[in-house]
């Protein structure tokens, strides 16, 4: 694995205990300047050990993606979120299913589109559908907070 890569991935284990990212974020920021944007996600979720825990990576493509909104690096971090939905669709890997399931962003703009997807990864693997019907159920919460509030 490529020692920036490793660096961070340490950064982030440690920096999770007290939530502060700084170093985390310094480093990231890095990553997304020498790896460019294209395909980050894929790219970085094949030079990751499999083994590597699923929740630093989800931290990993949180941080990045404020990473690369807050510098301008890509179109707001939605190159990683579009990717991450892709692997939604995709519905074959269960560490991206639960990579992308765990990130602090809903995934998908269109709500109904969401709640398509996450009912097919649901059916298809029971172990993720508890985390898929608490995301929907999120979403149409906070949906119809928005509409009360209009």
């Amino acid at each position: 694995m490529d020692t920036l890569l490793s660096e961070t991935l340490a950064a982030i284990e440690a920096e999770r205990k007290d939530h502060r990212f700084s170093t985390s974020f310094d480093l990231a920021k890095r990553i997304a300047e020498a790896w460019g944007e294209n395909n980050l996600a894929d790219r970085l979720n094949t030079a990751i050990p499999q083994n590597y825990p699923w929740d630093i990576v989800a931290s990993l493509f949180d941080i990045l993606s404020w990473t690369c909104i807050e510098n301008g690096i890509n179109d707001n971090g939605a190159a990683i979120s579009r990717t991450i939905e892709g692997w939604l669709q995709e519905n074959d890997d269960t560490r991206r299913i639960q990579i992308a399931l765990n990130l602090e962003v809903y995934p998908f703009i269109d709500q109904k589109e969401m709640e398509m997807t996450l009912d097919e990864v649901a059916n298809r693997h029971p172990q993720f559908r508890d985390r898929c019907k608490d995301l929907i159920r999120q979403r149409q919460q906070e949906s119809e907070r928005a509409r009360s509030l209009s």
